[in-house]
């Protein structure tokens, strides 16, 4: 592989995840580290759990003291775009993976195969992975489409691509020459766009590589901490015009179609699942099939008895009940 032995930092954002950091940190450990120097940073939010007290624990072990570990702990929650700050402040490698507290890493291989392919191809400034996606309250495993290979900025934003942090690793310099706006978007969005502000800044100065391979998993609904909760269709309609609004404000008037349709692919996104939903309640009557004819057709249907049932009706007798 040559070059010599690279530097790596992981940034490792945790709040209250005791029940899940032990997986995290056993794929962290697991990764092979020949040609790698690794400096975990550890960015815990004020967590009020054990989360700290067994990511020490695992430091102390003996795969845990291969690796060089700064910690940095908070007296009180500062929320999480203010954690990505100063995390990504302390960093110094030339590369920055980044692994939330509540996913976890597959792949032993995984961060020399992203940074094999950075120190390789020096326009590269963001590497990602595929991932499995799992449901925590639901119990169900899902994977996200493929996406290209190769994208630039536009191509994101054209995507949208769900910005899985702990799939991904960030070229050190790039990264922390992002502006505080990235910080200051994601903290009036709810917490949890400041992955998305983060990529759309770095991805100006190169492109991003996706691996075809499957090396996390993203763990969803994990209830108060990292990970995007259940959300009705308004707060996410509102929700995503914010972020249409900032990230327009962020990269410019050149920019607003493409901004234009994240509001529209959410708005698409809605109506769809609005129509899974039903289909999935008359399926408890009828079989599936059935109810997603009936779900498709019905409407085509009622416009047609409406459009009889209006040409049945004497005009003088449907004024007179239109006006009343």
């Amino acid at each position: 592989m040559g070059g010599g032995i690279r530097k790596v930092d992981i940034v490792l954002i945790t709040y209250n995840q005791a029940n899940f950091i032990n997986e995290a940190i056993e794929g962290l450990l697991r990764q092979n580290s020949e040609a790698l120097s690794i400096r975990v940073i550890v960015a815990d939010d004020h967590s009020t759990d054990n989360t700290l007290e067994i990511i020490r624990t695992a430091s102390q072990t003996e795969k845990g003291k291969k690796l060089e570990w700064l910690f940095l702990t908070e007296e009180q929650n500062m929320g999480i775009a203010a954690n990505y700050k100063r995390a990504i402040a302390a960093t110094s490698a030339d590369y920055v993976a980044i692994l939330e507290g509540d996913d976890y890493w597959t792949d032993s291989y995984r961060l020399q195969k992203h940074v094999d392919y950075m120190s390789t191809h020096a326009d590269c400034v963001i590497t990602k992975n595929q991932y499995l996606q799992y449901s925590q309250q639901r119990k169900e495993w899902g994977i996200l489409a493929k996406e290209p290979q190769i994208m630039v900025l536009r191509e994101i934003i054209n995507h949208y691509p769900l910005a899985n942090l702990s799939a991904t690793v960030y070229r050190g310099d790039v990264l922390r020459n992002i502006g505080d706006k990235v910080f200051e978007y994601g903290e009036k969005q709810r917490r949890e766009a400041t992955d998305w502000y983060m990529t759309l800044e770095v991805i100006k100065h190169g492109y991003m590589y996706i691996f075809d391979d499957v090396m996390s998993v993203y763990r969803v609904d994990t209830g108060d901490n990292i990970s995007r909760v259940e959300k009705t269709y308004q707060e996410e309609l509102d929700k995503v015009k914010i972020c249409y609004e900032q990230t327009l404000e962020l990269l410019g008037k050149s920019y607003q179609a493409e901004c234009l349709q994240i509001v529209k692919r959410t708005e698409d996104f809605i109506q769809k699942d609005k129509e899974n939903r039903r289909v999935q309640q008359w399926s408890k009557y009828i079989s599936p099939c059935m109810a997603e004819f009936m779900w498709r057709t019905m409407p085509k249907i009622m416009s047609v008895i409406k459009h009889c049932g209006r040409r049945l009706i004497p005009n003088a007798l449907y004024k007179k009940f239109k006006g009343k």
